[in-house]
């Protein structure tokens, strides 16, 4: 659900959604939200930067928990660490910070805080980190946030070439309808979506994952008689 795309609710405007508190989720839950997870949620939405996006939240139906998962982009991903300590998300040491540091020093140019709101704010969080404008397959900045996550031993290069390798073209076919006399020009396209770096303050530990895609891209031509 992503109140961010609904007319007249900008991200803007975070005060814009407490709609979403009162209605939307109880609407998805069939019951109230209990008033510390009200309040919590409510809370989230109020302290986002004004520059930011309530991009997706998320609700586990099929789990046994009234946790949800809040995803805001940032414009500016600095203001994610003390976004965090005033929505009450606490670290003892600074390796989430740091970690904001590298991404910001990388220049990510799409990042979004991944992070559970319930009768308090989960422990563990996630940044994903992606590209704007999209280039599918033929991104090339993906290299230097991988090189990044080898250095920092998140990541192994056995790992980082196989998820580079798997980005491509996978096959280009034409095929042609004389019935319809219409031909269909066929490309699958591999890419990656984004990359999520998880932490757990009560682990002391950076995890990543990958998320990738196939997309078809066709055209459909009138064949000449």
């Amino acid at each position: 659900f992503n109140p961010a795309q609904i007319d007249g609710y900008t991200a803007n405007d975070p005060a814009q959604f407490s709609w979403f508190v009162k209605k939307a989720i109880p609407s998805l839950t069939g019951k109230k939200l209990p008033k510390s997870i009200k309040k919590n949620l409510s809370e989230s939405i109020k302290k986002m930067p004004v520059d930011s996006k309530l991009f997706i939240v998320g609700i586990m139906l099929s789990r046994n928990t009234s946790d949800i998962r809040m995803s805001v982009q940032f414009k500016d991903p600095s203001k994610i660490p003390s976004y965090l300590k005033e929505i009450g998300w606490t670290d003892a040491d600074d390796t989430f910070e740091t970690l904001i540091e590298d991404i910001v020093s990388l220049d990510i140019s799409r990042v979004v805080l991944d992070f559970d709101v319930g009768e308090k704010i989960g422990r563990k969080i996630a940044i994903e980190c992606s590209f704007a404008p999209t280039y599918f397959h033929e991104e090339e900045r993906w290299d230097e946030l991988l090189d990044y996550l080898v250095e920092r031993g998140i990541v192994s290069p056995e790992k980082k070439d196989e998820l580079l390798s798997f980005q491509g073209i996978d096959s280009s076919v034409m095929f042609i309808d004389q019935r319809q006399g219409k031909s269909n020009s066929n490309t699958i396209v591999r890419y990656i979506t984004h990359i999520k770096i998880v932490y757990n303050p009560d682990e002391k530990k950076l995890k990543a994952k990958a998320y990738m895609a196939i997309r078809h891209f066709g055209t459909f031509s009138k064949m000449d008689s």
